[in-house]
């Protein structure tokens, strides 16, 4: 049986990495979902937590309240049986999981419907007026079946940007309080995008992610998270390294720069100069894996977009490895 304090040190240890923190900085007595941790990357620490110590866990056991301490016992209580007893112990009014959906059907997503193709329009018209977009190795990207294209995020109309720009059909996961934006959100929402709930481990995200890719789809992630405060690339979350895993996806970066400069531009009457590289496809990761390598993958993948990218747009992978 697995001691207590080993589940302790090994998940303040993968907390600690994720979040770069000192891990004597980790409070063990927080809640795990309030510690800041990206959404995906919360997903991804519940597999990884089962398959270090061969338990099961609830897909949604870190959206609550539950602490390191408290997370620890249950994995600690051995099997699979005593685990999912102990979470719903912490959790009395949880509701039963639903059933699993139905598989999405091979092809589902290889065709844009008839509203996506008018919001497609009206995204490529927006984007025309607003801006000069010069655009090379679109040809790297896959023309169809699965493949994850991870991309910078500078502006909050990114996805806007990328859904005009992409030559085919992309599903994004994008932060659930884009979902009712003027404009954006009914874009999004059309395009039948994914909206993860930030912070809180939305296993279902990635499971509807992981499921998209099976049926053939392209997915759009922005590993950083949120908005750069300074322009340039953010530490990446390796939830989309998991993702590509699991579905057996490649790859492909996707840098975009020079589109935080709108307002500039717009002040003075003029079309802002958006700069967009395709990156590469990188092959996935292996399905069965660890949480080091799919950190490495993911840094990997990071340093592939900051190549892309020009210097100054490249922060902390600025330097080579």
């Amino acid at each position: 049986m697995t001691a207590s304090a080993d589940v302790t040190t090994w998940l303040v240890a993968q907390i600690a990495r994720e979040l770069h923190l000192d891990p004597g900085r980790i409070d063990v007595r927080k809640p795990v979902a309030v510690l800041g941790l990206d959404s995906l990357t919360v997903a991804t620490l519940t597999a990884d937590l089962e398959d270090q110590f061969g338990c099961s866990l609830p897909g949604t056991l870190l959206r609550h309240d539950v602490t390191i301490e408290q997370l620890s016992r249950i994995v600690a209580d051995g099997a699979p049986a005593a685990a999912s007893a102990s979470a719903r112990a912490l959790q009395p009014s949880a509701p039963p999981p639903a059933a699993p959906p139905a598989a999405v059907p091979r092809g589902a997503y290889d065709n844009w419907t008839a509203a996506q193709r008018v919001a497609l329009g009206l995204a490529r018209a927006m984007t025309r007026t607003v801006a000069r977009v010069d655009v090379e190795h679109a040809a790297r990207l896959p023309s169809d079946g699965a493949v994850v294209i991870v991309i910078n995020h500078l502006h909050i109309l990114d996805a806007l940007w990328a859904f005009a720009v992409l030559p085919r059909r992309v599903v994004f996961l994008v932060a659930h309080e884009f979902r009712n934006r003027p404009v954006v959100g009914q874009l999004l929402r059309l395009g039948h995008s994914i909206f993860v709930e930030r912070g809180a481990g939305d296993v279902d995200a990635a499971r509807r992610a992981v499921e998209a890719l099976r049926a053939g789809a392209a997915i759009g992630i922005a590993p950083e998270g949120k908005l750069s405060a300074t322009g340039g690339l953010m530490r990446g979350h390796p939830g989309f390294a998991r993702i590509a895993a699991d579905a057996g996806a490649p790859v492909v970066p996707l840098a975009f720069s020079g589109q935080e400069r709108l307002w500039r531009y717009w002040g003075r009457v003029r079309r802002v100069p958006i700069r967009v590289r395709f990156g590469a496809a990188i092959p996935p990761p292996p399905r069965q894996t660890t949480a080091k390598a799919l950190e490495e993958y993911s840094d990997r993948v990071m340093r592939a977009l900051a190549a892309e990218l020009p210097p100054e747009y490249r922060g902390v992978y600025r330097d080579p490895e």
